[in-house]
């Protein structure tokens, strides 16, 4: 027998499905832009790249680096934004933290005695 959820965590479970979903697709993104921008450098010979992977006896290994590489990164880095680019929530929750408050001692700088 399933359990019917609250509004509350059907908020949350639709909310998370969201940032997954936003998660994913950025990646995907990355790693397009990753391996267009591979394919470009491989294209132009920028730095002899093409003209090194062209004299490779199995030219797989070197494209599968470099293009992985760059897919990898580019969509961690495009991911990694669309993250930190999602905004707050505008009203901050009416409670406050639920737990004991720790005292928090400030350091002051002692003088040495003479």
């Amino acid at each position: 027998m399933r359990q019917s959820r609250t509004p509350a965590e059907r908020t949350h479970r639709r909310r998370t499905l969201r940032v997954v979903h936003l998660v994913v697709l950025n990646w995907i993104a990355g790693v397009i832009l990753g391996a267009a921008f591979a394919g470009l450098l491989v294209w132009f010979d920028i730095g002899h790249i093409g003209r090194l992977i062209g004299n490779a006896s199995p030219m797989w290994p070197p494209l599968l680096l470099l293009f992985g590489g760059f897919a990898i990164t580019f969509g961690a880095l495009v991911a990694g934004t669309a993250v930190m680019l999602i905004p707050r929530d505008e009203d901050p929750p009416d409670d406050p933290p639920r737990g004991p408050l720790v005292p928090v001692k400030i350091a002051t700088r002692v003088r040495p005695s003479r």
